[in-house]
């Protein structure tokens, strides 16, 4: 049995917050056994500053190769020195002042001196792969993906085992010799109950429109999102399956876009007022056209008793499952009623 067992998150784990939250929540719970000690980069902003200067001294004194952040997307750059600086930190504080026998890590890639750092000191290592992230939209230079990818892979290859949230990602590390294990997202215990609630509800009651839900700060979600609203209009989807209702963090910003009828902004919801809507609706939309991991939501909204339709993207290791309608075109949704699965 491992004596002294450190999480070394990215995320806060929250199972009422963002999908990475919900999964570290997830993943917390379940290596509970463990009694892991987490350490997380959400660090209040005077210290990011802080970090985030430390980087570019060390980036200044040919400590660390600039190049290497120049693989990320300009808009990510920032994120990336604050996740590398808050790894730096830990080879300099946790890893000198304790003794650990087993780590575990989020997105290797992300904080790869203190995974190299572990490696030095023959320290196990269990990675947390919540995304290919050299595989996500709007974080990758397009100039360098691959050189990035190779980095992504030989980062995994450091670890004992990679724990995935997609059966495609999977795959693919197993095909690079990575010892890599799918454990599909589940909600905690407390979301379980709020979604059977859900489910109970939506026995007698009556529904109506098609839910979008999603964080519009993510970028593969927030494209999504545009293309949806866009399609609904211009295919007349509301004609046949009703309003779409878009809601969620930052949606409101969404609003220009729409510029005929049949779209609802609401924005956040409270859990009550989400809740409610979750019982009335007809379906959710997932919709991705390139997106890395796995979507939480689609479990989730399985497990209220509530259709999904989505792309052939977003439904990625949701394949063939009762409830999940894939659809391959905005026009092809028109006939989506005559489907028993939508009854679901």
């Amino acid at each position: 049995m491992y004596k002294k067992c450190i999480y070394f998150s990215r995320f806060i784990a929250d199972a009422g917050s963002s999908g990475g939250s919900r999964r570290s929540a997830q993943l917390l719970r379940e290596f509970s056994f463990l009694f892991p000690e987490v350490v997380t980069s959400c660090v209040e902003k005077s210290y990011l500053k802080r970090l985030e200067n430390k980087i570019k001294f060390l980036i200044a004194s040919k400590l660390i190769p600039a190049n290497e952040y120049k693989l990320w997307e300009k808009d990510f750059q920032s994120t990336a020195h604050h996740l590398h600086a808050s790894s730096h930190s830990w080879v300099a504080s946790v890893l000198k002042d304790k003794t650990i026998d087993l780590a575990l890590v989020d997105d290797p890639i992300l904080f790869s001196p203190i995974v190299k750092a572990l490696k030095k000191k023959g320290i196990k290592i269990i990675g947390f792969s919540h995304n290919l992230e050299s595989t996500v939209l709007g974080q990758f230079n397009s100039q360098s993906q691959f050189k990035l990818f190779e980095k992504e892979i030989n980062m995994m290859s450091l670890c004992d085992l990679i724990i995935t949230i997609s059966r495609e990602e999977t795959c693919i590390l197993d095909n690079f010799g990575i010892n890599a294990v799918f454990f599909p997202y589940y909600p905690n215990p407390e979301n379980f109950k709020r979604l059977e609630s859900v489910r109970s509800k939506r026995a007698n009651s009556t529904k109506h429109d098609v839910l979008m839900l999603g964080t519009a700060s993510n970028k593969p979600t927030l494209v999504g999102m545009k293309h949806v609203i866009s399609s609904w209009e211009k295919y007349k989807i509301y004609k046949h399956l009703g309003s779409l209702i878009v809601v969620g963090f930052g949606t409101e910003k969404l609003k220009k876009i729409a510029k005929g009828q049949g779209i609802k902004f609401l924005g956040y919801l409270p859990d009550e007022d989400l809740n409610n809507l979750l019982s009335q609706v007809r379906a959710c939309i997932c919709y991705q056209k390139r997106g890395a991991g796995s979507l939480t939501r689609i479990i989730e909204m399985l497990i209220a008793g509530i259709p999904v339709l989505a792309n052939s993207h977003a439904a990625r290791s949701y394949y063939n499952i009762k409830g999940v309608i894939e659809f391959h075109s905005f026009d092809s949704l028109k006939t989506v009623l005559n489907y028993d699965e939508f009854k679901y």
